[in-house]
């Protein structure tokens, strides 16, 4: 026991106490780097989608689009008539 406490205190004089925190340390964040590409790559990106719903909020976009169309068309048509009334009675009073 005598020689293997001579041989341990012969090996810590040439270790140093910084150079072993210092490495601690980087093995520390190596672990938490790891850890984090673990949870990056564990991550669930499945996405649980009712397509009926989907149709649904669809089929709702499209009536509106639609209704959009009808009302720049229906107001368009107003404006043309609107024009052409303007336009006769200016003819008819010259």
């Amino acid at each position: 026991m005598k020689e293997a406490t001579i041989a341990q205190k012969e090996a810590m004089k040439d270790i140093d106490i910084d150079d072993l925190l210092d490495l601690r340390e980087e093995m520390d964040e190596m672990v938490w780097e790891s850890n984090e590409i673990n949870d990056m790559l564990n991550r669930d990106y499945a996405v649980d989608i009712d397509e009926g719903e989907l149709d649904d909020e669809l089929r709702e976009l499209d009536d509106g689009m639609f209704m959009d169309i009808l009302d720049k068309d229906k107001n368009k048509k107003q404006e043309d008539q609107h024009n052409y009334y303007n336009d006769n009675a200016q003819k008819n009073v010259n």
